[in-house]
This record gives C-alpha cells, structure tokens and sequence, in this order.
C-alpha cells in the first residue's frame, strides 16, 4: 500500500499553503453499533450530537461534546431504557438540554429534560411529559407538545419552571425549528395535503400561516433573515435519469419570493437544507445503490436557489447522515453513521462527522500514527518502544502534533498523501519509508507507525520560565518546566534561576538546592528523553525596590546545556557580555570571551542609548576565560544596549546582547521590551515584564514590543506571544481553550509552546490555528479567589524566511471557558524592519562650535527630523550617493530642522550642514 519516495526531512519549510479543508471523524468502540442522530451547534463552535445504539429494548442514547475541530470533549450516556428524542440545546453558559424518553420501560412513557453542564456531569431532570425541546433562548427552553389535532407550545425557565403555555388547532404535525430572533414555525402537512406553516412570535402568539400550493415539500428550514425555505424531493422516477428537488422562499412575513425545481441524479436524495450565513442553501443528501452502498452527495444554491457547485462522493463505505448544521463560515457538519467494513450494506456502524467547507472541500478520509522513538534502533516501530511527544508532522498542507504517547490523527485525501516529520530536537531523524501513504478509496482509516533513531547519544534540555505579569507589591507566580529532546538521558541536570533584584524570592513547590545571592538552583535529578517536568515560583515584586513601568526579567538556565554536534570550523572562542551601572554617571559593559582559545581581533560591537547607535567599534582579540571592559557615559535613566558578534561557526544560537536602564533616575522605563534577548537555545530562558499595578483580562502579547509605533522588529526575528486570561463568570471554569490564527508571514512548523499556569494539551489545525486546551483546569472565578482567577500560555515562533521589509505581522486569539462564547483578544502586530535604529550624527569639523545632532525617524517614508543639541545657523546639503547636489536650503538659528521628502527617489543619501564654508556636521538618511 505504501510507495516509498525520499524526501529530505530537515528541510525548512519556506512556503506554506493555507486553506481551510473539510474533515471526516470516527466516533464510538470498534465492533458496536452507534449512529449520530442529530447534531446542533453551541455559542463557543463546539458541536452537540445525540447518538443511539441497539435496538428494541436494548436502545441506549449518548449525547457528545465534539470541539470546532471535530474532537470529542466528553461524553454522556443516558440511562438505559432513555431513548433520543430529538437534537441538544446549549445555553449561553455552556449547559447542554438533551431530552429523552422512557417508552422502552414498561414503568412510564414520559419525556425528561436532562441538564448537563459544561464539563459532561449530569446537573438535573427535568420532567416535561409530553413535551420535546425546540431551542433555547437567552431566559428558558422553548418546548412543544402535539395531538392529532392540536400543538402546544411551552416556556420554561431552565431549571423547568413554566413561563407561559400556549395552544394552537393545528391538525397534522410535521416538524418545529426556531428562529435566530425568537420567532417559533411549525409546520403541518406535506403527504395528503400540502405542507402549511405557521410562524409565531417569541411569546407564542400567531404571525401569519402560509400554505404550500403542491405536495412536493416535507421540510423547512429557516435562514439568518427569518426567510423560511421549503423543500422536498419528488418521488417520482423520471426516464431521463433526473430527480427534481422542490424549493420556496418564504420571506419572514410569510410572502412567497421564488419556486425552483432543482434536478439531481435520479438515484440521489436530499436529507436536509441548511441555510448559510452568506444567503447561498447547502444541501446534503446521499446517493443509494441498492446492492452496494450509500455515498454523501452536496449541493450548494445560491440566494435565488441557482446551483453554484455539486459535492459528488464515491466511498468504499456506506455512510448515511441524518442531520447537518451550518457554521458562520459557511461550512457545513452532518453525522450519521458509516459502517466499518467497505462495500456492504451490513456490520458495525460507528457514528461519522463530515465536515465540509463553504466551497465544497473535504478531507474525506482519516490517517492515524504514533511516531516511536527507535531505542533498538532496527528502523521497525516496536510496541513497547516509546511514544515521540511534540513531534510535528506536515501531511499534505496541514500539519499536526504527536500527543504524550506519540499519536496523531489528521484528516488526508484519496491519493498519494506526502508527509514531512518536523523533529523537536537535533540529536533525532526518522527512518526512511515513511515519506508517503496511498488511500485508494474515500473514508477509509489508515495507520502510520514512524520510527526515528538517534543521530548522536546526547540529552538536549529545554527550560522555559515565565510569570503572567508582575504585579508591584504582590505576590506573583512562576511555573518552570523542562524537556530532554535529547537521545541520551541527562543524569544530574540542575535549573538555575537568576532573579533581578526587585523580585524577592518567596517559595517554590521544589526543594531548593542552593541559593547564592540572586541565583536559586534546583536539583532536577535524571531525565530521561521525551521526559519532562514542571514546578512553581513564587515571587513578590518588592515595593521599596521596584516602580510601576519599569522592565524586570528572571533567566532560567538548565545543565547539561553543553553541544554534541559542533561545526569543526569553530575555533573554540565562545563570547559573552553583561552590564551594570557604575553609580549614576556610567554603564560598564564587559565583553568575555568564556571559550578555551583566544577569540579573533575584529569581531564588532554597537553600543546603543534608548533608540541611538552611539558608537561601532571592534573588539581586540580576547584570550581564553579573561574580558574587557567598555565603559559608557550615561544619561539618567536611559537605556543602554550593548549587541556583538559571536564568534564564527560558534555551536547554539547564541547573540551576544546585554542592557541596563535606569541608571541614575528612572527615566524611560520599559524601553528594553522593545528588543530582543539572548535566549534562542533551548537551554536558556529569559522571560521580561513590564511592571504593573494591575493585570489586565484576556489579553494579547508579543515579544519582543518591537521599536517604536510600528513595532519594528529585525527580519527573522522569532516571536514570543503570551496569552492571557482570567475567568470573570459566577463560578468555576473547568476547562479554558484558547485558539490562536497565526499570520501567513509567521511558520506554523516553527511553533513551540513554552509555560502556562497549568496543564494543556495543543494542536495545530486547519494548517495555521494553534489550539490549546487546559481540560479540568478548575480556574476560580474573579469574585471567589481573584489571585487564582488568572492564566496564561505562552509560545514561540518564527517568521518565514526573509519576509519582506515592511511587512506587517498581525496575530490575535480567542479565549472560550468551558463552551461559553469565545472572547476575542486584542490584536498584537509587529512590523519587519531594516535600519530602524536612529542613527548618532557628530561633527567631524576641528574648528569647535559645531553642533551635534541626532535624525529620527531613519530611515523614514514622508520626513524626518534633525535635531541640535544648541541652535544652528548655515546652509544644508543633501548629496546623493554619487555626491551630487540633490537638495539645498538655508537655516537660521534652529534647533530643529524638519526635511520633507517631496519627491525624492528612495535610496540613500548624505547631508552636510556648512557654515562659514566649513562642514560643521554631516551624516547618512535613508529613504523608503
């Protein structure tokens, strides 16, 4: 089944093709009859379905709690003897109403309302006899009740009470649906007579009644705008080899807009109608073969009931859907039930969940794996070899991720399917044969074991560090988690935490092996590969110490952090730099060089106050474990960077950058959030905040802030975004899920998640949305316990290669507890940069006098600004790149000079100021 085709595994993905694709689920115990009966959609996109299994009186009914992305939540199983009635209803909370009946008991046969809340536990009966459940509104469910002659409509609050009752004469019932705005129809006839619908007001009173004028429609369905669609399939067989499919329009005063008789092949047959938010029907239907198999069909009509596309599916599988419900992007999902073995018409069912999107695409099939880590390392998936956690996996253009024990699900096409593997580490690759799968038919399930050896026997640890905020004078928590992507177990590994001085040490809920000065290490022990584990830190920001604005940052540094794989080209140097204020008047920058020879003459440095490049210089040669100091001058408050070269082939992803601010007063607070740290190895951590007086709910972050207002970032600079969240409801939040669509411009392969305030589990779905699940998070609600109320997750990920300059980065994520309504979080952005920097301007005249100034913005688009230390009088020049006069101007006794671009070509050039035929100062703008 398989055709083997190598693909170089470790190559980058630079192009990564983004479009929404259809999926198929599976859902039951292989070998047990189940079928999905109806399906509704809650308010957070998760989907109700009540299913049923056996027969006569062995019927049993579960109702499912399936996410947007089609994965089960839970589960509840009815009594036995409760049979379905009809769909699940979800209020605004969360809480899912399935109704069920007890006419398999020979005791009873009424019906009960069964109240389930948010997390699948069972809250309360309600008996409503007769009754079965339409819908629920903001303040109850609405319920109806039918006799052959008459229908009732009732609603009740949601713990049963009855708000009003209402009857109607309204002889041979048909169906009821509710409206998006409170409206109630019911329908009445469709065999002998044709079908009549009555519409009633929120309050049960009636609007109008409309009667069809043919027998043809059976059903209705209603859209966004309380247009009320009919339809039916005529039965008649028509040599020509064509079914037709009756429509009318009703428009929600009950006025007939069109009629249109739709043909279909003669052997197909239309279930349901769904109206979509865009105004265009989506039918779903199947095609019978009476000797073989049912198979999905789709149509979809625009407003006027035109065709606009037709979804012909030929499984190996008979799958029939009994209910559908469309979702805002125009996307439909049905369930039903497909049989477990292809070509028959009998055996096993297990409930389908098809997913379709609004331009018909579907992912009709199902490929699930493990990848297994190779400790034999025969290149054959052994059962008891262990599972791969965190492993990525492209198929096609999607992508997803193993779980703890290595396993993957992920929806693929009929076909040759492609799969590329995406190891979380370095010291790991698979072994040749996995490359692609062949799925000959459509809704088949296909597994995939992928093993992967040891390139090298070396542990790779990770830390990761990270507060939710720092709140001043309170007390904040730290979770610290580790990994060993490695090959090797790590036998004595040890963490160390260096807090800044404004953070005081509280506790953690690991023993503390040693503390010296602001460094606080904890013995980790052995961790063998694919382990991991978590503690927590407390810390309270010192209020004596610490002012509201101003950017602290903790380090988390995790031993063994030495290479195993090292470029043979590195000559051993290895540099790195710190900072400290020297009094109020100057910040000393220390250069080390901690490898074992002498690092090469050469290597350059930038020295950089707030936003201006101050100076560029070159580092002598450094001898082995010695440094030099470079001492600057400061302002008070500013901030001072200092950012130099590491040595060349130098092993990790080290870049030698350090700071300091607030030398002297506290003046420009912050500035060094806009930057980034020196943190890309997986070993090291270094997590900042801005100090706050109060946390802020369900928001956005990204690191670094980027400079200035459009958040200017370096190309390929890697993103940190920190998710936050807080649960403001009246009670408990047992589970938080957060979904984050990542910008085109950013690599959904890249991505790695880092800490959160509790346990997750995530996924990578349609291509470019990052899942997080926290299941069983018991996160109190704000009046309760407001300290605990808070969460937050955080991860990193890497722009594509060299996105183009002036791109903008944007990146939002919604927030949903339990299955409320998500919360959509603000919207971070970053834009990729070049020379964003303000460059230092100084006089190069000996005479005295001349001034210096500084141009900001540079490069800049309209103008920029040329700004003196003291007023200057003289002419100014702008000189292109081949030193011709492009611009001249005088100016007099200005300490400000605004230059306007007006037509000047992009490019660089050069600017004098002369006064008295001298150059009293000069420097370099660059246009855009």
């Amino acid at each position: 089944m398989k055709k083997i085709i190598l693909l170089n595994v470790f190559t980058w993905l630079t192009v990564f093709v983004l479009s929404a694709q259809g999926w198929q689920k599976i859902i039951g115990n292989p070998s047990v009859d189940e079928e999905g009966k109806y399906i509704s959609r809650a308010l957070d996109g998760s989907y109700l379905i009540r299913s049923k299994s056996g027969s006569g009186s062995n019927k049993r009914s579960t109702l499912y709690r399936l996410d947007a992305d089609g994965a089960v939540r839970w589960n509840y199983i009815f009594p036995p003897g409760y049979t379905y009635t009809g769909p699940a209803v979800s209020d605004s909370l969360g809480n899912a109403y399935s109704i069920s009946n007890t006419s398999w008991t020979p005791v009873s046969s009424s019906n009960e309302i069964f109240k389930i809340n948010a997390h699948g536990a069972l809250v309360q009966k309600i008996p409503v006899s007769n009754f079965n459940l339409l819908g629920a509104q903001s303040d109850g469910l609405l319920l109806l009740s039918n006799t052959n002659d008459s229908i009732t409509l009732r609603k009740c609050g949601f713990t049963g009470n009855v708000l009003w009752q209402i009857s109607y004469p309204f002889a041979d019932f048909n169906e009821a649906n509710q409206g998006s705005d409170g409206r109630t129809y019911v329908s009445a006839g469709g065999t002998a007579s044709p079908l009549r619908v009555m519409a009633l007001d929120n309050q049960g009173n009636l609007l109008w009644n409309y009667a069809a004028d043919e027998n043809w429609y059976r059903q209705f369905s209603i859209d966004a705008s309380g247009n009320i669609l009919l339809f039916g399939n005529e039965d008649t067989y028509i040599p020509e080899g064509f079914r037709n499919v009756h429509l009318q329009k009703i428009s929600p005063t009950g006025q007939l807009l069109w009629s249109v008789t739709y043909p279909i092949s003669n052997d197909d047959y239309v279930d349901r109608v769904c109206p979509l938010p865009n105004g265009n029907y989506m039918l779903s239907g199947h095609k019978l073969y009476i000797t073989t198999h049912i198979m999905p069909r789709y149509y979809c009509l625009d407003a006027n009931g035109q065709e606009l596309w037709k979804k012909i599916i030929n499984t190996a599988s008979f799958i029939l859907f009994s209910d559908a419900v469309a979702n805002p992007d125009g996307s439909l999902v049905s369930t039903g039930y497909q049989l477990e073995t292809p070509y028959t018409k009998t055996g096993f069912k297990n409930i389908a969940v098809w997913k379709i999107t609004a331009d018909g695409a579907i992912l009709p099939n199902i490929l699930r794996g493990r990848v297994v880590g190779d400790t034999i390392q025969n290149c054959v998936a052994e059962a008891l070899e262990p599972g791969m956690k965190n492993w990525k996996l492209q198929v096609d253009n999607l992508l997803t991720v193993t779980d703890a024990e290595g396993r993957f699900e992920i929806p693929v096409d009929t076909g040759i399917t492609q799969i590329q593997v995406f190891p979380p580490g370095a010291y790991w690759e698979p072994c040749p044969g996995y490359e692609t799968i062949t799925i000959s038919g459509i809704g088949e399930i296909d597994t995939l074991e992928i093993p992967v050896t040891p390139i090298v026997s070396c542990p790779q640890m990770e830390v990761n560090i990270g507060f939710p905020f720092l709140r001043r004078c309170f007390e904040n928590t730290a979770t610290i988690n580790w990994f060993n992507y490695g090959t090797a177990p790590a036998s004595d590994s040890k963490i160390k935490i260096v807090l800044p001085p404004e953070l005081d040490f509280v506790s953690a809920t690991r023993p503390v092996s040693q503390i010296i000065g602001d460094s606080i290490w904890f013995d980790i022990g052995l961790v063998n590969p694919n382990d991991f584990g978590s503690f927590q830190l407390k810390a309270v920001v010192n209020c004596d110490s610490s002012m509201i604005g101003e950017a602290l940052c903790v380090e988390a540094h995790i031993t063994p952090d030495s290479f195993c794989i090292v470029n043979p080209n590195w000559s051993g140097a290895h540099i790195e730099v710190e900072a400290r204020c020297v009094g109020d008047t100057l910040v000393r920058f220390t250069i080390k060089n901690t490898g074992s020879v002498a690092s090469p003459a050469g290597l350059k440095y930038i020295i950089i106050e707030d936003q201006v490049v101050l100076r560029s210089l070159s580092m002598p040669a450094i001898p082995p474990h010695s440094s030099i100091d470079v001492d600057q001058v400061v302002k008070d408050g500013s901030l001072y960077r200092l950012i130099a070269d590491q040595v060349l082939f130098n092993p990790g992803l080290s870049t030698p950058i350090t700071w300091v601010e607030g030398c002297g007063m506290q003046d420009n607070m912050g500035l060094s959030l806009q930057y980034s740290v020196n943190d890309a190895d997986l070993f090291l951590d270094i997590d900042c905040h801005e100090v706050v007086s109060s946390a802020t709910l369900n928001e956005k972050i990204g690191m670094p802030a980027g400079y200035d207002s459009g958040h200017f970032i370096d190309p390929n600079t890697d993103i940190t975004y920190r998710i936050r969240f807080q649960n403001t409801g009246t009670d408990t939040a047992f589970s938080v899920a957060l979904r984050d669509t990542l910008s085109p411009w950013l690599d959904p392969t890249s991505i790695r998640p880092e800490v959160a305030s509790g346990t997750y589990t995530w996924n990578i779905v349609d291509g470019n949305v990052l899942k997080f699940e926290f299941d069983n998070m018991l996160l109190p609600d704000s009046n309760t316990n407001e300290a605990a109320s808070h969460g937050f997750v955080q991860f990193r990920v890497s722009q594509k290669k060299d996105v183009p300059i002036n791109t903008v980065i944007y990146n939002k994520a919604t927030v949903s507890f339990d299955f409320s309504a998500p919360t959509l979080t603000n919207e971070t952005y970053h834009t990729v940069g070049q020379d964003y920097l303000i460059i230092y301007v100084n006089t190069d005249a000996p005479e005295g006098g001349a001034p210096v100034c500084t141009v900001s913005p540079n490069p800049f688009q309209d103008a920029t600004t040329i700004t003196f230390e003291s007023a200057f009088s003289g002419e100014f020049l702008l000189l292109n790149a081949g030193k011709g006069l492009a611009r001249q101007t005088r100016i007099q006794d200005q300490k400000t000079f605004r230059f306007e671009r007006k037509g000047l070509a992009p490019g660089v050039y050069f600017f004098e100021f002369r006064d008295e035929n001298r150059v009293a100062a000069k420097g370099k703008i660059v246009v855009l």
